[in-house]
């Protein structure tokens, strides 16, 4: 991506003394995490349960009150098999990352979250066959919640982006500078 649309686009969001040192898109493809596929074998789970309800349902005569029952199939199934890819995918296509030399943003329409790199969380990467990955990051207390099997979900998440592997050593190299000073 181009610096000068990068800082067109941050429409004065970098602060004093703040250089950019990478930015990038998310590859638009569906990719699911653990979460992301849990929730869409809920919705596998809940429409194959009204495939098999519905014409047990319409050959006896239930009475009106019952339909309210078949609701929550049928939104769970919904959300899940359709509802939750589309959103990966839209979110995907208009997330945008920023690496300054203090912080690294997260920008999503209007929205934008940052992390100082002062403070920076625990980091963990996922690298695909293909060269893309994600790099997410974690509170303090993932460690703990994980071991303890609880899901646990990140602080910041930089999702499906080209060249994982030199982005973390950015990443890396930009929170020591940051940490203990220039080199």
């Amino acid at each position: 991506m181009d610096l000068d649309t990068e800082f067109y686009w941050l429409n004065g969001y970098l602060q004093p003394g703040e250089r950019l040192l990478w930015s990038g898109k998310s590859k638009v493809r569906l990719v699911m995490h653990e979460e992301d596929a849990s929730v869409f074998l809920m919705g596998l789970l809940c429409a194959g349960a009204m495939i098999i309800i519905l014409p047990l349902w319409f050959r006896s005569d239930p009475p009106d009150f019952a339909y309210l029952f078949l609701l929550p199939f049928i939104l769970i199934g919904l959300y899940g098999v359709l509802a939750r890819p589309l959103w990966i995918l839209h979110r995907m296509k208009n997330s945008r990352y920023i690496l300054t030399n203090r912080r690294i943003v997260e920008s999503f329409g209007r929205r934008k979250k940052s992390l100082m790199l002062k403070n920076l969380p625990p980091m963990v990467t996922v690298e695909r066959r293909s060269g893309y990955g994600d790099i997410r990051f974690f509170d303090v207390a993932y460690g703990v919640q994980r071991i303890q099997r609880r899901f646990v979900p990140p602080v910041m998440e930089l999702r499906n982006i080209p060249e994982v592997n030199q982005v973390v050593y950015r990443i890396k190299r930009a929170s020591e500078a940051e940490t203990y000073g220039e080199y």
